[in-house]
């Protein structure tokens, strides 16, 4: 929906300001976070990538994986080389390395700036990933990341 695309974009112009220039577009399956990212790349702002693909490509021709740090992901994405936002859809391999996902997305975003598609929900700073009982629930309070909740009720439509 329009209404949803206007907040993405006008928060997107803000970040650049920001210490930890970071928007998260926060939906359920089927809300249309992929097609948010998609078009955020088509219309020049920002660089779409599917994270959990660039890491899987980069861990094939690495050796060293007990580093996977902030500065190994931006070496697997500095190909690039782009001073637009990066895009960051299909997180959950993130989730699987066992590391503090918001913190490291906001050390990312000191390095670059980032917009990163969450699986889940954020409301009043509270970022929920998946479902309680289930083996990948997590969940992270911060209430200093900009962040855009898409509904279920568009359909996906944006």
């Amino acid at each position: 929906m329009i209404e949803f695309w206007d907040d993405i974009t006008h928060k997107m112009r803000d970040l650049p300001g920001q210490l930890h220039p970071l928007l998260i577009i926060a939906g359920d399956t089927g809300s249309g976070k992929t097609r948010v990212a998609q078009r955020l790349d088509k219309e020049g702002l920002g660089v779409y990538f599917n994270l959990s693909l660039e890491l899987a490509r980069c861990l094939l021709k690495s050796e060293d994986t007990a580093n996977l740090g902030v500065s190994y992901v931006l070496a697997c994405l500095r190909h690039a080389e782009s001073s637009r936002p990066f895009v960051l859809d299909h997180i959950e391999l993130a989730f699987s390395l066992k590391i503090q996902v918001i913190p490291f997305f906001q050390e990312l975003a000191r390095q670059h700036p980032l917009v990163v598609i969450w699986p889940g929900e954020v409301y009043g700073g509270l970022f929920r990933y998946s479902v309680p009982n289930q083996d990948d629930y997590s969940y992270f309070l911060d209430k200093t990341i900009a962040s855009v909740n898409l509904s279920r009720k568009n359909g996906g439509k944006i």
